[in-house]
């Protein structure tokens, strides 16, 4: 098999991935979309950072500081009281989640009422990007293999 058409077949798989994944997150958030709201009270909300380094040989070594978000919240159906870790959070930093919901912040969480465990901050959104890139590598394997095969 000629190298071209392996890295276009890369490519192309490269791009189904990413559109799976969209096409999974897309469902994730429509599916909350559809959940009841209850009331909610922010228990939890911080951050944590860490310092990593990386090495390679022609960028040489490099640290890099990484940020994860610490939250959970607390809601009450029907006398059982619930804890949630879960937000769609994509495109805010940790640091605009804390100062948005702070520890104590009352809110409309979103839950699934058949089974009200499962929880949500927020809707969240499905994101462009992956809808981008994944139609961008999907034309770019296929036009290559096109190209290859004539």
């Amino acid at each position: 098999m000629d190298k071209f058409i392996k890295v276009n077949l890369a490519v192309l798989v490269l791009g189904l991935c990413f559109l799976l994944f969209y096409i999974y997150q897309f469902y994730e958030v429509s599916q909350v979309k559809h959940w009841s709201r209850i009331d909610a009270e922010v228990t939890e909300s911080r951050t944590t950072e860490y310092e990593y380094m990386t090495q390679g040989k022609y960028t040489g070594t490099s640290f890099h500081k990484h940020q994860d978000l610490i939250f959970a919240f607390t809601y009450e159906i029907s006398g059982h009281q619930y804890l949630s870790r879960y937000f769609y959070w994509i495109g805010k930093s940790p640091l605009d989640v804390v100062s948005e919901y702070p520890v104590g912040f009352h809110f409309r969480a979103y839950y699934n009422p058949n089974n009200p465990s499962e929880a949500a901050v927020d809707s969240g959104f499905a994101s462009n990007f992956f809808w981008v890139i994944s139609i961008i590598l999907f034309l770019v394997g296929l036009i290559g293999l096109k190209q290859s095969a004539t």
